[in-house]
């Protein structure tokens, strides 16, 4: 006669294994819909950007009619309007930065010890020159108007610090996000190969531009063709810079630039809690990424994108300098916006 316990066992075991794998199954069934859901949101997210950077292509592709050059102006100014876009673009963020972080009472340490902080912060000894820096300025600081560092230090210790303080990040910024800066200390995200094979890629058309449109020339190489082969070279930059971006190369490339700030302005800020330095990081990411939002819009030209900051003036400060083009075509410069000096 089968004893009591083994009849449990024969019973509970079956039922036991059924409960497992049903278990099993659930948890299984339950990660892989997470799965789906995760990868689903991930890939509306993409299509929503695919389809943006594909209306912007195809605003460009418009650029490519062989049988329409009497458009050259308003090609130019679809172009000339979302440079100066996302030139604007760079202020908002920015401005909302230097507002919410920065303080502005007076702070009076002393000045040869700050003066002496400063100069090894911007003008540090130069780093060692590698192949694609050659020719390159390897600073990352400019100093587009020949501050010196005791005038650098005494505007920071005055009520026009906000001022200085635009002026600095926003010359580091157009700097490091321009085609024909340093390549290895770009926040662009692309390789230092790319972004020196656009930039050679550009000064090669142009050059030969030159010698084309010569008078002697002209006849062999006519205006329209140059137009054709412009506007061909634009979208073809315009689809490299887009597809050979790697988004993941954000972080990397922004992190000397976080600790640059951070360690400038270190005396300057209103907190250093760490909420809020993990808070006000957050928030100058957002600027890099409308700075480089700019960069990667000006790939798109083959002309001569220039900041012009201007003379040096002890009366005013050049918080946003012009921004011009020089067309390929023509040689003619146009001034997309003006520079903003503030008293």
């Amino acid at each position: 006669m089968t004893s009591r316990s083994a009849t449990v066992l024969v019973v509970a075991l079956p039922l036991g294994l059924c409960l497992f794998v049903s278990l099993s199954i659930t948890v299984i069934l339950s990660i892989r819909l997470r799965h789906r859901r995760y990868y689903k949101r991930n890939w509306l997210k993409l299509k929503v950007r695919i389809q943006e950077r594909q209306e912007k292509l195809d605003t460009f592709a418009r650029l490519l009619d062989h049988n329409n050059t009497e458009d050259c102006g308003t090609s130019n100014d679809v172009l000339g309007t979302s440079y100066r876009n996302t030139y604007h673009g760079l202020a908002t963020p920015l401005q909302k930065y230097i507002e919410k972080w920065f303080s502005y009472d007076k702070i009076q340490p002393p000045i040869p010890d700050e003066i002496t902080r400063l100069e090894n912060v911007l003008f540090p000894p130069s780093p060692l020159i590698i192949p694609l820096s050659i020719d390159r300025d390897v600073s990352i600081y400019s100093n587009p108007q020949q501050y010196r560092t005791a005038e650098i230090a005494t505007i920071l210790h005055s009520s026009r610090r906000s001022y200085m303080i635009q002026h600095i990040m926003v010359s580091t910024l157009l700097k490091n996000t321009y085609m024909k800066g340093n390549p290895c200390l770009s926040l662009l995200p692309l390789l230092p190969d790319d972004i020196d094979g656009l930039c050679n890629l550009s000064d090669a058309f142009r050059n030969g531009l030159q010698r084309t449109t010569h008078p002697v020339s002209i006849s062999e190489y006519p205006l329209t063709t140059c137009f054709i082969v412009h506007r061909r070279l634009s979208v073809h930059m315009h689809r490299f810079g887009f597809y050979r971006s790697i988004p993941e190369r954000g972080n990397y490339v922004q992190e000397p630039y976080h600790t640059f700030f951070e360690t400038i302005f270190q005396p300057y800020f209103k907190s250093n809690s760490p909420e809020d330095v993990v808070e006000r990081r957050t928030d100058l990411s957002e600027v890099f990424n409308a700075a480089v939002a700019h960069g990667m819009e000006c790939l798109t030209t083959v002309g001569e994108i220039d900041y012009r900051w201007g003379e040096k003036d002890d009366s005013t400060i050049v918080t946003v300098p012009a921004m011009t083009v020089t067309r390929g075509i023509d040689g003619h410069t146009e001034v997309l916006c003006e520079s903003l000096s503030l008293p």
